[in-house]
């Protein structure tokens, strides 16, 4: 588990390159995990099913790649209005 360890955009962008078949992940209160730490974890691990992003950097860069490379995606974890589960797991498509 990386949840709140001092693991930035490197670390996540390793995991996208070294574990593809990651299914589940959890990097909340990891304040140093942007949407190019993210972008990078999606097109590396596109198995990937529940993602926990609260306290983290992330925006909708980051989850746009995950609703587009990530097509088993489940469950997005992220602060206020922006939890989502399987029906209503939608990000804006352009800014």
């Amino acid at each position: 588990m990386l949840m709140g360890t001092s693991v930035g955009d490197v670390g996540v962008r390793s995991l996208g390159r070294n574990c593809s078949r990651l299914v589940h992940i959890n990097v909340s209160w990891c304040q140093n995990v942007s949407d190019v730490g993210v972008c990078a974890l999606a097109t590396g691990c596109p198995e990937l099913t529940h993602v926990m992003l609260l306290g983290t950097s992330v925006g909708d860069v980051g989850l746009r790649a995950l609703r587009l490379k990530c097509l088993h995606i489940t469950h997005v974890n992220m602060p206020g209005p922006r939890m989502w589960a399987t029906s209503t797991l939608s990000v804006p498509t352009s800014r």
